[in-house]
């Protein structure tokens, strides 16, 4: 068995192109796949690894669809795409790291139509007029950790991440983050969603879609048009220990700047999701153990996490300081 990688990299000009080093990495993803895509599970079984480095300011990499043409996939013979933490999105559009921007096929940043595919740290968006979803499956046996969907297309479908298959299984995502799309942040059926943030989306933060029951654990929305928090059709959607900041999920808490969760940007077209205060409301009611680490690798608290794809911690040798009142009796000192 042998454990495959290639290095992608948009921003690498020259040499052979064949992913083999830096120097020699595949200019997009989509290349990467025309080049790589085989049977996983033959001669003993492999994984593959697509590890995705942005070098450069500026460069998109454009529309992938990972589909059943040339790969052969199964439990422990898996695709991995791969964003660095050193390379990728810190939440905002300023610094998005590795991107992916829609090409004009299904009008997606990245769709996935195979199973056993595991994406981490990719932010995506679909800009043309009728641009659809950042990220799009109907597939079982999918991962997504740490991943950023932002200001999806003007089509009426242009959801943050959308899975709508009512009989989908084995499909989490974790610790991604949805904000200002066209319609929901995340539009679901059957997927179980763990510390993942959606604001400012146009319709639903979260929303079950036509059938199957998709669980929200740890999650916060804001500033949603439609509702934080919804299910439509047969859909169903339960939350737990989620923060709402319009009472559709378990705790109510503001979006804010301030009191409430302390997000560092909740304004429209500047946002930033991570917490900036130990005054935050988001690590109450929570339930520890969910996901063990946050969007960029910081280990979260194993009692009371924070809601949400961000996790507040202390940098090294930081000593959060501790106030010592005096009270003087009456008649003492």
């Amino acid at each position: 068995m042998a454990d495959l990688e290639k290095i992608v990299d948009p921003n690498v000009v020259g040499g052979a192109g064949d992913g083999t080093s830096e120097a020699n990495a595949y200019a997009s993803l989509a290349l990467w796949e025309a080049a790589e895509a085989q049977d996983l599970t033959d001669a003993g079984g492999d994984t593959m690894t697509a590890l995705c480095k942005h070098t450069g300011d500026g460069i998109d990499d454009t529309e992938l669809i990972i589909d059943d043409g040339g790969w052969v996939t199964a439990d422990g013979n898996d695709i991995t795409i791969s964003v660095p933490l050193t390379h990728r999105h810190d939440t905002t559009r300023a610094a998005l790291g590795y991107h992916m921007v829609e090409g004009g096929g299904f009008n997606v940043g990245l769709r996935v139509d195979i199973e056993w595919v595991t994406v981490d740290g990719m932010a995506a968006t679909t800009t043309h007029a009728n641009g659809q979803s950042g990220f799009f499956f109907i597939v079982d046996n999918l991962t997504l950790l740490n991943c950023l969907a932002y200001d999806t297309g003007t089509d009426q479908t242009a959801h943050g991440f959308q899975g709508t298959a009512a009989a989908d299984v084995n499909v989490l995502l974790e610790n991604c983050i949805a904000y200002g799309n066209r319609d929901s942040g995340f539009t679901v059926d059957a997927v179980t969603l763990n510390h993942c943030t959606a604001i400012n989306n146009g319709t639903y933060g979260f929303q079950a879609f036509s059938a199957g029951t998709s669980t929200a654990a740890n999650c916060y929305a804001g500033g949603n048009t439609t509702a934080d928090y919804g299910a439509t059709g047969a859909g169903a959607l339960n939350t737990t220990t989620s923060h709402a900041a319009d009472g559709t999920a378990d705790t109510t808490t503001a979006l804010a700047v301030g009191s409430g969760t302390y997000f560092t940007n909740v304004t429209a077209t500047t946002e930033d999701v991570n917490v900036t205060s130990a005054d935050s409301e988001l690590n109450e009611n929570t339930t520890g153990a969910v996901t063990a680490t946050d969007y960029e690798g910081d280990t979260r608290d194993g009692t009371n996490p924070y809601a949400g794809a961000d996790e507040l911690v202390a940098a090294a040798g930081v000593t959060i300081p501790v106030m010592i009142h005096h009270y003087k009796q009456a008649g003492g000192l």
